[in-house]
């Protein structure tokens, strides 16, 4: 697997790879709706959700959202690197942050307020698609990871 292969697949994950909303569901979360600690998070906890998506493992957590939260749902790759991270004020989506060629490296950043996507449109997940992943749950897979992919603490 060499680095640019695998972040044609990671660019927006599943996002434009399953071609529908679902697919954003990759970012998914269950905490407390003040809590953003977990916007810190560097490495996938040992609760992230596991799933596959073309040949490759990733890992997100939070799993479920409620319609208020708070915080960030982030996705890692089976490398432990960061893809996505889509950031949540009261139930309302502020900031998408993707990886774009280089994994670990979020370097795509969309912004949006007050029920809109700000600025450039481009690659950007739309405002309804960011905030229909609050009711999206994400459920494991099922996979039996081989432990050198598995980079869950």
């Amino acid at each position: 697997m060499s680095v640019s292969h695998e972040t044609r697949h990671f660019d927006f994950l599943g996002y434009y790879a399953a071609g529908s909303v679902a697919a954003v569901v990759l970012l998914t979360a269950c905490a407390s709706t003040a809590d953003q600690s977990n916007c810190n998070i560097e490495k996938p906890p040992r609760d992230a959700i596991a799933f596959g998506n073309h040949g490759y493992y990733f890992f997100t957590y939070p799993a479920v959202l409620n319609s208020k939260y708070t915080g960030c749902r982030t996705t890692w790759n089976e490398l432990g690197q960061k893809v996505l991270v889509l950031k949540f004020k009261e139930g309302n989506p502020e900031q998408f942050l993707g990886a774009e060629s280089t994994p670990g490296k979020l370097t795509k950043i969309c912004n949006y307020s007050a029920g809109h996507l700000l600025g450039e449109v481009g690659d950007c997940p739309t405002y309804d698609e960011a905030k229909r992943t609050l009711s999206n749950e994400v459920t494991d897979d099922g996979l039996r990871i081989p432990p050198e992919k598995d980079p869950r603490q």
